[in-house]
């Protein structure tokens, strides 16, 4: 019992002594998990390094030609030799995957010298800008105050610069000095710069023959009026996005945009224009438009979506869109157009009381698509569509018939239609002849 309690006394000594500062424990290692330096398993320090190694080469030490750095921040690219990105040792490292964030490449600023840079400012009176300009800032035109452009000047827009108008703009070039508005990049892209923005304004606005590329709205009319003509707007978020508002656009093109012209609680009138290769060609709400030889092409959404608006549409040409025309609560008339190749539905209608016809509808998946029987169709020819000619999914009885729907006998199922509710559609008497055969080429030329 004596020799045990001797033991326990010599146990707690060794302890105190391993507890106090000595000579001997400078020698001890604490580190946890004890592992050494040849263990195959390095320790790292706080900020990932491994222990006892700097994060930089040594004093003339380089790194191996094969490790490049570009960028800054989190968009650094590292690229490194295959025996750094994954080390022999067997380390728990070793096992992570690599993760490297890729930037794109700088974009090309364009070779440009502007004769005068402004900054932001607000224009007072009358101002008249030609040659060669960089805008970065914000102009105001003040309401008394107009601002014209001269034939042939080239304005480039910085990040977040635009013009403001409360008073009135005038940008005319010719055809032969058209005006140049776009960012500063060589190749612009959508809302490199804010746009145009009229607010308030309804005096005599006019654009034309100018180019506008890379903005985030072309021209955002707010209360305002303007008119255009000659114009071709590219590159953009939105061509032209109006809100209560005029607007009457001649000879001009929308194409490679996110959106070509949104209108609300506005009127619009065009005449020979292209709207092609957008996502969205034309959206209204609440709106009239008036449109005479207009073109929408390869359009990847609906090319025309209309919302409780009123339509007068006259020889238009919907080709290659997804779907050609959708309508809701509309009203007005749709004549003497062309739906052509539209992947989906050429034309659907909901609740519209429109008067459809003298049209052609052919190459579609479905021709014409009506949901109640508010349309009145006749003369048209609807054939030569990929499911259905004709599409009624309606309640109530419908008649459909004085139109072209490819054989003129009803009981030929190759015609092509269909009704929800069986007997519904009425479709005799079918015109003997197509009254508007498929032609060679367009006939419609709209603005390139």
């Amino acid at each position: 019992m004596f020799s045990f309690a001797r033991y326990l006394f010599s146990c707690a000594l060794l302890l105190t002594l391993m507890l106090t500062d000595s000579p001997a424990r400078a020698e001890w290692s604490w580190t946890f998990p004890f592992y050494g330096a040849d263990s195959g398993a390095a320790r790292t320090d706080q900020s990932g390094n491994p222990s006892g190694a700097t994060a930089k080469p040594a004093a003339g030490e380089t790194l191996p030609d094969s490790t490049t750095q570009t960028g800054k921040g989190d968009s650094a690219i590292v690229s490194q030799p295959a025996s750094v990105l994954k080390p022999e040792t067997g380390s728990a490292e070793a096992d992570q995957p690599t993760v490297q964030k890729l930037t794109s490449p700088p974009r090309a600023l364009s070779a440009f010298t502007p004769e005068h840079k402004l900054g932001s400012m607000i224009l007072e009176e009358d101002t008249q800008w030609s040659g060669s300009l960089q805008i970065e800032g914000m102009v105001t035109v003040s309401p008394l105050a107009t601002l014209t452009v001269m034939p042939g000047a080239v304005i480039r827009f910085a990040a977040n610069s635009g013009i403001l108008v409360y008073g009135r703009i005038v940008l005319k070039g010719t055809p032969e000095s058209p005006l140049f508005i776009s960012s500063l990049y060589d190749e612009p892209h959508p809302s490199d710069w804010n746009g145009i923005f009229l607010i308030g304004t309804e005096k005599n606005n006019v654009f034309e023959h100018l180019v506008i590329q890379g903005a985030d709205t072309a021209i955002q009319a707010s209360f305002s009026a303007f008119e255009a003509n000659g114009i071709r707007i590219s590159n953009s978020d939105t061509a032209m996005k109006l809100g209560n508002s005029t607007a009457t656009v001649r000879n001009s093109a929308l194409f490679s945009s996110v959106n070509g012209i949104q209108a609300v609680k506005s009127e619009v009138d065009l005449e020979t224009m292209a709207i092609d290769q957008n996502r969205n060609a034309l959206s209204l709400q609440s709106s009239s438009l008036t449109a005479v030889n207009v073109r929408l092409q390869n359009n990847t959404n609906t090319a025309l979506v209309a919302d409780r608006s009123q339509l007068k549409l006259d020889r238009m040409l919907f080709t290659s869109n997804l779907n050609g025309l959708k309508t809701t609560e509309c009203d007005g008339s749709i004549t003497n157009s062309r739906f052509l190749s539209n992947k989906e539905t050429a034309a659907l209608f909901t609740a519209s009381h429109l008067k459809f016809s003298d049209n052609h509808v052919s190459g579609s998946r479905v021709g014409l698509q009506l949901d109640d029987n508010s349309p009145a169709l006749w003369r048209n020819s609807i054939s030569g569509n990929g499911i259905y000619n004709l599409l009624y999914l309606g309640e109530e009885r419908y008649f459909a018939g004085g139109n072209w729907l490819g054989l003129n006998l009803p009981e030929n199922g190759d015609i092509l239609v269909f009704s929800k509710q069986p007997g519904a559609l009425m479709t005799a008497p079918l015109l003997g002849i197509d009254p508007h055969p498929p032609v060679g080429s367009d006939s419609i030329k709209a603005a390139d």
